[in-house]
């Protein structure tokens, strides 16, 4: 885990001897709280550096009764994982009640892969459960950031936006910051909840200034120095408390305001000369080594500057004012004003460049030392050590990624020439999986082939200790290969996959966190290659590991992909269990509106889908596709995918077009399976509307010879048949269909095998071929029955009314058979009675409430319709109940007659 300083979270203590401003904490208390309520949401305390503002806060807070959680930021902050781990750690240590679950969750969320998406998303729903937590607290918590000014990451502005919006009464936040943040200001302004502090409010005026100045100098100005001072520095408090340093060592303090009126010259400049170089050559050397620290302690200022009484420097610094901070109580942790760290950098860059690569360096060995390894990586790419920051990353990557840096990791490597990169196979491969996540896949094979060699060290990185997130040249290999079938499924080239995939699980150990990818990259594999019950072993492995890991984002990883294996293999109740136990996993673990878990509401939509619940189909599945916006390109595009199904199963073809149209046009559309995927469906919804050619040139280039039918396109032959046999061509349906047929028996297809006879009992009944066409319709009916597959039938309309009018006859599974009947005859009246004219019932009818008006009609009983539709009497008695109300009927009978009357059944 990476360390947090415990000086960012906790309040720094109040200067000793600070000039009172009763007025500025007066302004600051005004209107903030009602009893045990603040009556606004914001103190924004927004002013350019040097003005105070820290201290302000401080003063005013020491008058104030509330709790106080307080964080100090920094650059290393700049992202969503490091700012609210400070964040909710600050408020921890005034209430342990707050950060519990949404700490988790903020560990889980963070723990990316490849491909994970989200950011925008997982910080507004982190932000909904924080807020939660915070009203819990019943006593007025006032929360600080301080140098909010460092944070640019729009992810953490937006969920800063959302936390105030629904900010606790019992909770005020105060902004301490140079620029005015993108928190939708105006809005609060207009509500009257922002309190603003201003550069004007923290301007020393004349009478401030000369106490400060007496206060500093023992020396009581006249008014007309001082008046100067103020029009010099504008109020400016630094600069106010540097020119107090000078007027020390002058016996005319009036000549010296002089002299800088006369002279012209900048304060900031006259300052670094004078107060630097007026400094004792030990102390004036000090500071110049421990300026390039953004903090420091006793300890890290040894390592830089090799003194050993570093502690005792510290001390004198402190006695001669030179804008030392205490970060903490204990006094271990110190940070320079910032402009007198711009003050030294300068200097140092001036007077000795050459020295600021060896400073930095040193200090990246001490933060490593101390497992701060981001302080380490950002302190060797200041110094522009390529090779050291590369040698860290490499050591450390996989921690700061899984950890949930993987933004900022790819940061830094992009700052790294790629040359350098290349020499280290982990990192080429951590990389690799990076610019893929992040959809840059022009890069990604030049690393995947430095991946694939040896270190700079070579196999000596065997020796390193073993540990759950560390990759041994075996496991890289092993991650390399996950990359490149990753790659290869991207591309549609199904032997590329399999080549990577096929014994990808002997480069991974038990423990490897790696290993719960590459058994869903094996599991694919399997399922791919006919080897369903190694499909399902290896998914499970793969829960088993994300449990066992406490990683819900694997689990929810495997859990989608298990689920849409079973969907694949035609096991809809199977699909449905897993679906159900993740999506109760996710929901217990804060994760059911995860982007990562759209994929499972989509699926469990495509299961209704299937299964005829049009109306609970598209519920699920837009839900889905709201989760699914900010997850990985294949939840999305798969979601997309589904929605565009949904369309052709509810005759909205339009919508679907246009749906289509964003598909290929999006980021994904350019992905081999997707383009695949869409050219069929825009081939059905052309037979659907009758346009046969359009159909038919649509499919020409994938129905050749050569084709072979693979799992990213078994589905295009289906579509072909589909066209031909609208054609009359039920020879040429036959010919497509009878490979497809050897196909799936070859690879163990359950769901391919279903449609291609049911596709073949259309067209051997069309040739008159009656008995042959029934034996498939069995075979198809023998795996969709208990299923409860209906949409794959009643999806092909009138053609499939004879077909299942001489199975009824025949006793081929009649229960099933009716509910198909009553299905297609839904379909033909569904806009009828949606639409909602005043004649048809401004309410809608049920998918299942059609069905037993279906059954009604036909004269069955309640006990009857209770069988064949699996459901209790009651239920059925509740299903009657809604049909009299919605067609306005007195009972079973007229109900039936106005449902004929107005061509709901026949």
């Amino acid at each position: 885990m990476v360390t947090l300083m415990k000086t960012k979270y906790q309040m720094p203590p109040l200067p000793a001897g600070l000039l009172r401003r009763d007025d500025l904490c007066a302004k600051m208390e005004e209107g903030l709280s009602s009893d045990d309520r603040f009556m606004r949401k914001l103190t924004l305390v927004s002013a350019p550096a040097g003005y105070g503002k820290t201290t302000a806060v401080l003063q005013w807070l020491d008058t104030h009764r509330s709790r106080v959680a307080w964080v100090s930021l920094d650059e290393g902050d700049n992202e969503g994982r490091m700012f609210w781990s400070y964040f909710l750690r600050a408020m921890a240590e005034i209430d342990d009640r707050v950060g519990a679950e949404s700490g988790e969750y903020l560990q889980a969320v963070t723990a990316q892969l490849p491909g994970t998406g989200g950011a925008r998303a997982d910080g507004r729903r982190f932000v909904q459960r924080f807020v939660n937590e915070l009203a819990l607290s019943r006593s007025p918590i006032i929360v600080v950031l301080d140098d909010y000014h460092v944070i640019e990451d729009c992810t953490i502005h937006d969920a800063m936006a959302t936390l105030l919006t629904h900010l606790p009464s019992t909770v005020h936040l105060v902004l301490v910051t140079r620029a005015d943040p993108p928190l939708r200001l105006g809005r609060l302004r207009g509500r009257g909840e922002v309190s603003e502090i201003r550069g004007d409010d923290l301007r020393f005026d004349e009478r401030a200034a000369g106490q400060l100045l007496r206060r500093l100098t023992g020396a009581e100005l006249p008014c007309r120095d001082i008046s100067r001072l103020i029009q010099h520095t504008e109020g400016w408090v630094a600069g106010l408390k540097m020119l107090a340093l000078s007027l020390q060592r002058v016996s005319d303090p009036s000549r010296l305001i002089d002299d800088m009126a006369r002279e012209n010259r900048y304060i900031f400049e006259y300052l670094m000369d004078e107060v630097l170089g007026q400094q004792p050559e030990e102390v004036r050397e000090f500071l110049l080594q421990t300026g390039p620290l953004d903090s420091f302690t006793p300890s890290l200022c040894r390592r830089v500057t090799g003194m050993s009484g570093a502690r005792d420097m510290i001390m004198q610094l402190y006695r001669r004012n030179l804008f030392i901070n205490r970060l903490d109580g204990s006094g271990r942790w110190h940070a320079y004003h910032s402009l007198f760290t711009t003050i030294l950098r300068h200097q140092l860059a001036r007077d000795a460049p050459e020295q600021l690569s060896r400073i930095l360096c040193s200090a990246a060995e001490w933060y490593e030392e101390q497992d701060m390894i981001p302080d380490a990586a950002s302190a060797l790419l200041r110094a522009e050590d390529h090779v050291g920051a590369a040698r860290l990353l490499d050591r450390w990557g996989e921690n700061l990624w899984f950890e949930g840096g993987g933004a900022t990791l790819l940061r830094w490597l992009d700052a790294l020439p790629d040359e350098l990169v290349q020499q280290y196979q982990r990192l080429s491969a951590i990389y690799a999986f990076l610019l893929l996540a992040n959809m840059r896949t022009s890069r990604v094979e030049t690393f995947l082939a430095a991946a694939e060699g040896e270190g700079p060290d070579g196999e000596r990185e065997e020796e390193l200790p073993d540990s759950p997130v560390r990759l041994s040249p075996r496991e890289g290999r092993g991650v390399t290969r996950a990359v490149r079938a990753h790659m290869a499924g991207f591309r549609g080239d199904a032997e590329g996959f399999l080549r990577s995939a096929r014994g990808i699980m002997r480069h991974f150990q038990r423990r490897s966190i790696w290993r719960p990818i590459a058994a869903t990259v094996a599991a694919d594999a399997a399922e791919w290659e006919g080897d369903v019950q190694q499909s399902d072993q290896m998914f499970r492995l793969a829960l088993e590991d994300g449990w066992a890991m406490k990683n819900p984002f694997f689990c929810l990883m495997a859990g989608n992909r298990l689920g849409f294996m079973k969907l694949r293999d035609a096991r809809l109740g199977e699909a449905t269990d897993v679906v159900r136990g993740q999506l109760e996993f996710a929901a217990q673990a804060g994760f059911a509106d995860e982007p990562r878990a759209g994929g499972l509401w989509t699926l469990m939509g495509e299961v209704k889908r299937e299964q005829n619940d049009l109306r609970r189909s598209e519920q699920l599945i837009a839900r889905g596709l709201e989760l699914s916006r900010e997850a990985t390109v294949g939840v999305r595009s798969w979601c997309d995918v589904c929605h565009a199904r949904l369309l052709l199963s509810l005759g909205r073809l339009d919508e679907m077009e246009n749906l289509l149209g964003q598909i290929e046009t999006s980021a994904y559309g350019l992905l081999a399976w997707i383009d695949r995927q869409v050219t069929d469906l825009r081939a059905l919804m052309a037979l659907q509307r009758g346009q046969y050619s359009r159909a038919e040139n649509l499919l020409r280039q994938h129905l050749t010879a050569a084709e072979p039918i693979g799992p990213w396109y078994d589905t295009t032959h289906l579509v072909g048949a589909r066209l031909h046999l609208a054609g009359g061509e039920t020879g040429k349906a036959h010919a497509l269909l009878q490979s497809m047929l050897e196909y799936c028996l070859h690879k163990g297809s359950r769901r391919g095998r279903m449609e291609t006879d049911m596709l073949m009992g259309l067209s051997l009944y069309a040739e008159g071929q009656v008995d042959a066409a029934m034996e498939h319709m069995a075979s198809a009916l023998r795996v969709a029955a208990p299923e409860g597959y209906v949409r794959l039938f009643a999806d092909e309309g009138e053609a499939m009314r004879g077909v299942l009018a001489e199975a009824e006859k025949r006793g081929i599974f009649p229960d099933h058979v009716v509910r198909l009947q009553s299905a297609i005859a839904q379909d033909e009246v569904r806009n009828d009675v949606c639409s909602g004219d005043s004649d048809r019932g401004a309410d809608q009818l049920s998918e299942r409430e059609l069905e037993v008006l279906q059954l009604l009609a036909r004269g069955h009983s309640n006990r009857q319709l209770a069988e064949k539709l699996f459901i209790s009497e009651n239920t059925v008695k509740w299903h009657t109940s809604n049909i009299y109300g919605k067609l306005s009927a007195a009972n079973r009978t007229e109900a039936v007659r106005m449902a004929r009357e107005r061509g709901i059944v026949q």
